[in-house]
């Protein structure tokens, strides 16, 4: 930072003596020993106050490594994680030398305006998100396992249903012909019970065709 302001400096410092320069020399040639005197009191100066303010800037940045839990160097917001507080979690760099240069989640709030403990190291969070990432994948696998074995279900139901309507149909087929089987012995045993109904028939007894189907009578007188 030195490097920085101090070429500002000086160069301020040039043009004042070149100003101061030509003024002493147009009102009096001989008081060059009073502008080397005025200009070396504005340069050491100059570098006072440049190194006052960068060793004030060295101690500011020191007193809030001491104050704050873990400085912040880098921050962002991150879009989905949220604080206790309900604001969008910031992403920070730790500094200190047990996690140098460390990402870590913590309250977007400072530290003396009400930051809630929020806390969480990045690289924890991606071993989380991994094992998600993992727990994900496997239940994506027992899904397809799942899906494939109702699948194989369904297949066998269709294939059993064909079975069984063949079955059905050869079952029926049977059943008319039992059925029809039955039809014929109930009706033989109907014949049977009328023929046994009839009066017996008498071969030995012959027919006279004259009078056949007539009565007769005799007649015999008594003595």
């Amino acid at each position: 930072m030195n490097q920085i302001y101090l070429p500002r400096v000086l160069s301020l410092v040039s043009g004042l003596r070149f100003s101061t320069a030509a003024s002493f020399n147009a009102l009096d040639p001989n008081a060059g020993w009073l502008f080397k005197f005025s200009a070396t009191v504005v340069v050491g100066v100059a570098v006072v106050a440049c190194v006052w303010k960068q060793s004030r800037l060295r101690t500011n940045n020191a007193r809030d490594v001491g104050t704050s839990r873990e400085p912040q160097v880098n921050a962002w917001e991150d879009p989905e994680l949220t604080c206790s507080c309900g604001l969008r979690a910031r992403l920070k760099i730790s500094r200190t030398s047990k996690n140098s240069y460390r990402l870590f989640y913590t309250c977007p709030k400072h530290i003396f305006h009400h930051q809630c403990d929020f806390f969480r190291w990045c690289d924890e969070m991606a071993t989380t998100i991994d094992s998600c990432v993992d727990e994900k994948n496997f239940l994506h696998d027992e899904c397809v396992r799942l899906q494939e074995r109702i699948d194989y279900l369904r297949s066998r139901r269709e294939q059993d249903r064909v079975v069984w309507e063949r079955e059905k149909a050869e079952l029926r087929s049977k059943l008319s012909a039992v059925e029809a089987e039955l039809d014929d012995i109930k009706r033989g045993i109907q014949q049977v019970i009328e023929s046994d109904s009839m009066p017996p028939f008498d071969d030995s007894y012959e027919s006279d065709a004259e009078y056949d189907g007539a009565v007769v009578i005799e007649m015999v007188s008594r003595p």
